[in-house]
């Protein structure tokens, strides 16, 4: 009787060895790709973005403060060309006056059309961007204005 209990002892052995060497293996590769860095605008406001931007009153000369905040830009092909997707105005909420603002990067005017702002931008440049509201004919309209400014940047080859 111990040869037969002996006996079905390492049959069970045996069953559960070849249970765990019955394992499936998946393989899988795996793919990586580091892209190096080639262009890049970053706000030095990050907070802009999410913020807003706001022109402050200056109460001494009757009209906005101007403007200034910096981007940082990097293209490793070249230069670096700004354009507006259009003219910056901003509206009073009842639409009945407007109020222009001039914009500025690195000293160059923008407009819609694109502009060379920076002929060789492979090393990190620091961009000026300034903003200036333009006094309309007949002075300012106090009310609650409002608009928006898309930037489009265009790396350009050397």
């Amino acid at each position: 009787m111990r040869k037969v209990i002996r006996h079905s002892i390492t049959c069970l052995a045996l069953f559960m060895t070849c249970r765990v060497l019955a394992a499936e293996q998946q393989i899988y590769e795996v793919f990586v790709d580091i892209p190096g860095v080639s262009f890049y605008v970053l706000p030095e406001e990050a907070r802009l973005s999410v913020d807003g931007l706001a022109l402050e009153w200056d109460v001494s000369n009757g009209g906005f403060a101007p403007f200034r905040t910096h981007f940082t830009v990097l293209n490793s092909n070249g230069g670096l060309s700004v354009k507006l997707e259009e003219s910056v105005v901003l509206h009073r909420s009842d639409k009945t006056s407007q109020i222009e603002l001039e914009v500025k990067l690195n000293d160059t005017s923008l407009s819609i059309n694109s502009k060379l702002i920076v002929d060789d931008a492979k090393t990190p440049k620091r961009l000026a961007l300034d903003i200036k509201a333009n006094m309309p004919r007949g002075g300012y309209i106090p009310g609650n204005y409002v608009g928006s400014m898309s930037l489009i940047f265009e790396a350009s080859p050397p």
